[in-house]
């Protein structure tokens, strides 16, 4: 099967099925060691990994591991830095883990860990980032730091495309530039090229959206949270029968004024506050590069300004509470939610337009990110309070009965620190 790689005979392989890996009591995993320092880590490394494992399943798995030989142990045993031997172990028993390898400087031989990724088409480098308790870290507040990290691994500069200055391949490809497509690159620079394709691209964001949907435990569990705390905030407020979509494609004119925004496609009895808080969330949030997903408050006030005065007029609806307006933060999170959660789903789930899909994908969690900061939230609750006291002063001037005049308001204190006290018909002077 293998020329110098031995399979142990007391582990089986790892598989594939239905697009996930099976995993048996006793995996075989490949292992290279490395060159210069990495037998040192390598060796260390394995230490640890053994003794997590026990210690995890108390010794009803264990790891057999499989030594495969790449660099300066290749060549010595095969005259090749990267033998078949090594690329086939690797593609039969899926897993394999390696030490730091040789990067040739100026000549020699490709760079292996750039063959590993094009022969292999390894083209995801997914990396982990968390906090352990008790590690020093420069950041003030590490405990939030819990991320996956999603990079292309087999395009851009990872093509290994590049000449060094003054080699043949550098000048020839320089001067093709210069006189065919109007560059200006002096023939002394080194060259690299980048292809970068959108088939490379879309792959890369698919497999970071499933490992998201795959590995969302933390996420259902903060959903499952912000939904409780959901229902607990919309608890008794009205609802109503929508038609609405609230898609600025549906919106409806007449000449240059809005006029509705109806889509009779479907139809839904829907909390009135989640209707308005989606509404906000698409005609006053901004979409625009660095700003996007940032609540534009002054629109908030004037759209729900308008939106109150507009119910007031037929008498017949009564505007937003005071409680579906406490209401509002949270019901716009969920309706940034919401699509985030149509989003994923059309997404992974039908042919759609990627462009448009993505735009609302990384739109939702900007907005998300946004209403989860403490200091904006707190902006939005003000903003919001202070529309919620103006609605009251104004229905409690109109519930003025005719002719009612307004009670005078105490005089100040006279110049000079002094005030006057009556008491039936007499009057005395108080000293402060």
């Amino acid at each position: 099967m293998f020329d110098k790689v031995i399979v142990p005979e007391d582990g089986k392989k790892i598989e594939i099925k239905d697009g996930k890996l099976v995993v048996p009591d006793n995996p075989i995993l490949g292992i290279m060691w490395g060159d210069a320092i990495g037998p040192d880590i390598t060796r260390a490394s394995l230490r640890i990994w053994d003794a997590a494992v026990q210690k995890v399943y108390g010794g009803n798995r264990k790891v057999a591991w499989m030594r495969l030989y790449a660099g300066e142990e290749a060549m010595a045993m095969y005259n090749d830095p990267l033998p078949p031997d090594t690329l086939k172990a690797c593609q039969e028993f899926i897993v394999s883990i390696k030490g730091p390898l040789t990067t040739p400087v100026g000549g020699g031989f490709r760079s292996l860990n750039v063959s590993l990724r094009q022969l292999l088409d390894l083209y995801a480098c997914v990396r982990p980032v968390r906090w352990y308790p008790g590690i020093p870290s420069p950041l003030r507040e590490p405990h939030k730091v819990d991320i996956v990290i999603f990079r292309e691994n087999t395009e851009d500069v990872y093509m290994g495309i590049e000449w060094p200055s003054g080699s043949p391949e550098a000048v020839k490809a320089i001067r093709f530039l210069n006189e065919n497509l109007g560059t200006h690159i002096s023939e002394a620079a080194g060259l690299g090229i980048k292809p970068i394709t959108e088939f490379g691209t879309k792959r890369l964001v698919r497999k970071a959206i499933r490992y998201a949907l795959d590995h969302g435990d933390e996420v259902r569990r903060r959903l499952a949270a912000t939904s409780t705390a959901l229902r607990r905030a919309a608890a008794g407020l009205p609802t109503v029968i929508n038609h609405s979509d609230y898609h600025p494609g549906n919106l409806k004119f007449e000449g240059a004024r809005i006029s509705g925004l109806v889509d009779f496609d479907w139809a839904k009895v829907d909390l009135r506050a989640f209707d308005v808080g989606l509404a906000i969330w698409y005609f006053c949030t901004s979409w625009e590069g660095s700003a996007d997903g940032r609540l534009r408050l002054g629109e908030v006030g004037a759209f729900l300004r308008g939106y109150q005065g507009r119910l007031r007029e037929p008498a017949a609806i009564p505007p937003l509470s005071a409680a579906e307006m406490a209401a509002l933060p949270d019901l716009i999170h969920a309706g940034s939610l919401y699509i985030l959660y149509w989003g994923l789903r059309d997404y992974l789930s039908k042919p759609v337009d990627p462009d448009e899909y993505l735009v609302y994908l990384r739109h939702s969690i900007n907005t998300t990110r946004w209403l989860a900061r403490p200091e904006n939230r707190r902006r939005l609750v003000r903003t919001l309070r202070g529309l919620t006291r103006s609605a009251r002063s104004v229905a409690s001037t109109r519930a003025q009965p005719a002719g009612h005049k307004p009670r005078a308001k105490r005089k100040s204190a006279p110049a000079g620190g002094k005030k006057v006290s009556r008491r039936g018909q007499h009057a005395r002077r108080v000293e402060p």
